[in-house]
């Protein structure tokens, strides 16, 4: 299980990395690295700003979350994917 923490610095190193495939290809390998350890089901908590990106990945909506990040709350949606065979 992993939970990213987005300070500044990194946020802006995601900013400047957004629409360049990055992402596509990090999900693309998570996707078959669980397909190869048998996994049927992957979820993420998803900010708002990357819903769709999510949604395009074939990604859906499952219900929204309130987390506390340091003393802040934000709100994540949980979404899934069912994953085919290898």
């Amino acid at each position: 299980r992993f939970f990213a923490y987005q300070n500044e610095g990194f946020k802006n190193e995601l900013s400047r990395a957004g629409g360049k495939g990055i992402g596509t290809k990090l999900i693309n390998n998570i996707e078959q690295i669980a397909r190869e350890k048998n996994k049927r089901l992957l979820f993420v908590l998803s900010s708002i700003t990357a819903e769709e990106f999510y949604i395009k990945s074939g990604y859906r909506k499952v219900k929204k979350i309130k987390q506390n990040v340091e003393g802040t709350e934000v709100i994540m949606i949980r979404m899934e994917k069912t994953l085919n065979s290898a």
